[in-house]
């Protein structure tokens, strides 16, 4: 037919068209060929930081699903859809939003009853985060730990370094700062991100090493070692622009720019709320481009300007705290 046609003739370049490949799949009734080229485009789009693009092919690749009879292999598929839209959903939505949410829930439901462990492990990391964004901190240690187990009798280093991280960040939000210190500590060990790359799209598409580091900056701040920590947020910076990745870099700039207030360096602040507006606009990524307008108006008002009316304002505040 057209789309066995169409993808023999553009062979391994057929994923440019993977849209148009489900289209026609969709249309001749072959609805496992036209969700598996969903999930193709999708991928690529979050690797282009098409982040809106990729949740309307895996929602359309999710409603084409729900039309087929229930069974395992049905529930196996929707858990990838689900974990696959849980990096993207991170982007434009947020790390604790009602979408976030709805959608690490139905992953944990899912890999419980599936007991697939390959599957389980990512379903348990996204629940920690989403619980843990929530300042659920108990919740979001359970699943770490429970990933941390796992990962650990399985003897897979990169999981266990990405359970350190959940396990770390619900540990620090929570106020056990040693114990924070120790599980980023870990994930650097444990993780090479110029070995796996493709690992970073897991923290919605950030660099696992720089989340670690940048949150490594605020638990040696709170402890006292000011030093230690500007020389890790430099690290961190200086990571992300070496790896050539706008959604760590960032990540970077979103932190450091409310730590630069909070030291009272208004320079670097407005520096890092510079990048962040940049990265926003270049990507579609409102979570970045609120904190960047909020962070330049508090550091305005810091140097005693004139505050002025912006209607803006208030939007970029809703938008961070549906996503924080």
């Amino acid at each position: 037919d057209v789309a066995d046609a169409l993808e023999a003739l553009h062979g391994d370049d057929s994923e440019e068209i993977a849209p148009q490949l489900a289209w026609h799949f969709e249309r001749a009734g072959n609805i496992d060929r036209a969700i598996q080229q969903l999930q193709r485009a999708a991928a690529s789009s979050v690797l282009l930081t098409g982040h809106e693009e990729a949740i309307r092919h895996l929602r359309r690749a999710l409603d084409l699903l729900a039309s087929q009879p229930e069974s395992p292999d049905r529930e196996r598929t929707e858990l990838q859809l689900q974990l696959g839209l849980m990096p993207s959903l991170y982007s434009t939505r947020g790390w604790s939003s009602g979408e976030t949410g709805t959608c690490a829930e139905r992953a944990l439901e899912l890999a419980d009853r599936l007991q697939d462990e390959e599957l389980l492990l990512p379903a348990l990391l996204h629940g920690s985060l989403f619980y843990t964004a929530r300042a659920d901190y108990r919740r979001g240690l359970e699943l770490g730990s429970g990933m941390l187990e796992l990962a650990h009798s399985r003897k897979d280093a990169v999981n266990e370094a990405f359970a350190h991280l959940m396990v770390g960040l619900a540990s620090y939000f929570a106020g056990d700062l040693a114990s924070g210190r120790e599980h980023m500590r870990r994930v650097l060990e444990l993780y090479d991100p110029d070995q796996l790359p493709e690992a970073r799209h897991l923290y919605g598409g950030v660099d696992p090493a720089v989340v670690a580091r940048t949150h490594l900056c605020w638990i040696l701040a709170f402890q006292g070692y000011p030093e230690s920590s500007r020389r890790v947020i430099d690290e961190a910076e200086e990571l992300a622009e070496r790896l050539d990745h706008p959604m760590s870099r960032g990540f970077v700039s979103m932190m450091a720019l409310t730590s630069s207030l909070v030291q009272g360096d208004l320079d670097q602040a407005e520096r890092h709320a510079d990048i962040l507006r940049t990265i926003a606009t270049r990507h579609a990524n409102p979570v970045y481009g609120a904190k960047a307008e909020i962070g330049r108006a508090y550091a305005a008002l810091l140097r005693g300007r004139p505050a002025t009316a912006d209607p803006g304002i208030h939007h970029h505040i809703a938008v961070l705290d549906r996503a924080m």
